[in-house]
């Protein structure tokens, strides 16, 4: 507390001024929660920009939150900020919280807590007197899938009121739990549970190291042993690819004990599920002898009652289920930027109060969600009103309009289906509908979802098209290894590709530019046709089956541009990218 106290002090003194923001951009660190608190005692806005972002995304971020101060961790994001300085015009300083500069300008991090320890409080106690539960103390940006991202305006009563969830819905014990840090803070997602749910619980956050999502995630849990975890579905996937790779060395005996162990723990958590809590003596024979070991080697070993939080995007119903087979349950929390981290609903622990395919049901006392627009099925969209809900969009007065009504309902843009339990499951996006040329409303990301599973050892990523054209098609991007140290994807394919290869007899190529130049990918193309064939079989209409295709070269990623810092497609980047491609499917 003292150090936030001095930093607080530290930021007035070097000219930040109410209503203004402190911008960070760095590794998640104590100095970025630090930063982020210090901002909001000093009555500024605490403004994350993502890692990733270029410098002219920096510049938006900073020029649009009328940044007073950046602070940043290493050189290589201070130099993002150096190549822009001269067009912020309200940037009166930098702070470096890792390693130190002579440019002028710049201060350390230690020289910001020497500068506001050395201040009187009372600027402080003044700014501190001024404030109001209704004014906004963070800037959230979205990932900007559609365009510029949009400034979140998050209020002092939301953040209190959101970080009430974790002692009141999901059991934290106070003072109780650990968490490890490694999501991004820029994000609504990392800041609430990192910091915030992490004061009003007295838990301990531990950061990770910088790499933590570039692979080495899986050593920091097991030197920290969090106590409560929280991954994005993609993390998941990642982690149950490396246990399946890992595990198609092993043979026999031991192949045979761990698929024995695994259906037994599905079987168990299944059954669970459908209301039956007895425990086989199999099940707990597995999950003392084989189970127990896997818990280990992935560092949860000592997560409450096994069970983990997934959100962010929607978590595949096979990888619930492979993490079920594990003795892992993962836990659905679906909340937004706009409902300040807080959960619109959710799975919460115990018996019956999970079902795998849905985001779960509302949190009594927490929000009021409801759907409206609803067509003859019961689908519609859903929306949220109540204190954790967000103040609006930051100088942009006509988002704000498009996104909350006069009566206070927040649209989500997701359109949701409710079962009779209560349990919701998200069937589309209203922001993402295709409108095709004959008319057709077609939601793409439950085709997306079907073809990936059609071709799950096959495909990493999918993106549907028909936006104004007579038919559906589609982008497949096949699984790649992975650089360790960029985190980039490579062309290098997978063990799992090549497993198919082998099976398809297509000669042995090692990456995706052979494959496609090869003579021998029509049998290729004719298994992917058959995977895309069963998948429409799932299709709601004619007009919602895929009709062409086309392999690409490169999976998308964060850095080539298609997926924004948060993970999620960004459609219009990938038309403009593929357009040639594109319009080759439709043009003979």
């Amino acid at each position: 507390m003292e150090e936030v106290l001095s930093a607080s002090k530290g930021f007035i003194a070097l000219g930040l001024e109410p209503l203004h923001s402190v911008c960070i951009l760095g590794h998640n660190s104590p100095e970025w929660a630090f930063s982020n608190l210090a901002a909001v005692y000093s009555r500024g806005f605490s403004t994350g920009i993502y890692q990733t972002n270029s410098a002219d995304a920096c510049k938006y971020v900073a020029n649009h939150s009328r940044a007073n101060i950046i602070v940043v961790d290493d050189n290589q994001q201070l130099e993002k900020i150096l190549s822009i300085r001269h067009q912020l015009p309200c940037l009166k300083q930098i702070v470096q919280y890792k390693g130190t500069s002579g440019e002028e300008g710049v201060i350390s991090w230690r020289d910001l807590i020497q500068l506001g320890s050395s201040e009187s409080d009372i600027h402080l106690r003044t700014r501190l007197k001024d404030m109001a539960i209704n004014n906004c103390a963070l800037l959230v940006y979205t990932s900007g899938t559609t365009g510029n991202p949009k400034g979140a305006m998050i209020s002092h009563d939301a953040v209190v009121n959101s970080a009430r969830s974790p002692l009141l819905y999901f059991g934290w014990r106070f003072g109780q739990e650990r968490l490890v840090s490694y999501l991004p803070l820029s994000h609504i997602a990392g800041q609430m549970l990192d910091i915030y749910w992490s004061i009003t619980t007295g838990a301990t956050t531990y950061f990770a190291d910088s790499n933590a999502l570039k692979g080495t995630l899986v050593d920091n849990l097991k030197h920290f042993k969090p106590t409560r975890f929280l991954g994005v579905p993609r993390v998941w996937e990642k982690i149950e690819e490396s246990i399946k790779s890992a595990g198609r060395n092993n043979k026999g005996l031991s192949k045979a004990v761990g698929d024995w162990a695994k259906a037994q723990s599905l079987s168990h958590h299944l059954a669970v599920d459908g209301g039956c809590t007895n425990t086989s003596l199999q099940y707990k024979l597995a999950s003392k002898l084989v189970l127990s070991n896997v818990h280990k080697a992935l560092g949860l070993d000592e997560v409450h009652d096994l069970e983990v939080a997934t959100g962010g995007a929607a978590t595949p119903a096979e990888t619930h289920k492979y993490f079920l087979s594990l003795g892992i349950r993962l836990l659905d929390i679906y909340g937004s930027t706009e409902s300040s981290g807080c959960a619109q609903s959710a799975s919460q622990p115990g018996p019956g109060n999970s079902r795998i395919g849905t985001i779960g049901r509302i949190l009594e006392g927490q929000l009021e969600n409801k759907l409206i627009n609803q067509d003859k099925d019961g689908a519609g969209e859903l929306v949220s009103r109540g204190r954790s809900m967000f103040m609006g969009y930051y100088q942009d007065q006509q988002k704000t309009m498009e996104t909350i009504d006069d009566e206070g309902w927040v649209r989500s843009g997701d359109i949701c289906e409710q079962d009779s339990d209560g349990f919701y499951t998200i069937v589309g996006r209203s922001k993402e509908i295709i409108i095709t040329s004959g008319g057709e409303n077609i939601a793409p990301v439950n085709i997306e979802d079907n073809i990936k599973r059609s071709l799950q050892s096959l495909i990493s990523n999918v993106m549907v098209i028909g936006d104004h054209r007579k038919y559906l098609s589609c982008l497949i991007a096949l699984k790649v290894v992975v650089d360790p140290v960029t985190m980039q994807p490579t062309r290098m394919l997978t063990e799992q590709v090549l497993e198919i290869l082998d099976q398809l007899n297509i000669p042995r190529v090692e990456t995706t530019d052979q494959l496609l130049a090869s003579s021998s990918l029509e049998c290729l193309e004719k298994y992917i046709e058959e995977g895309i064939s069963r998948a429409n079989q799932n299709a709601i209409s004619n007009a919602a089956r895929v009709q062409k295709w086309r392999i690409l070269e490169d999976d998308f990623s964060v850095q080539s541009g298609e997926f924004s810092p948060s993970l999620k497609l960004k459609r219009f980047y990938v038309h403009k990218k593929y357009m040639d491609l594109i319009e080759s499917m439709y043009s003979q």
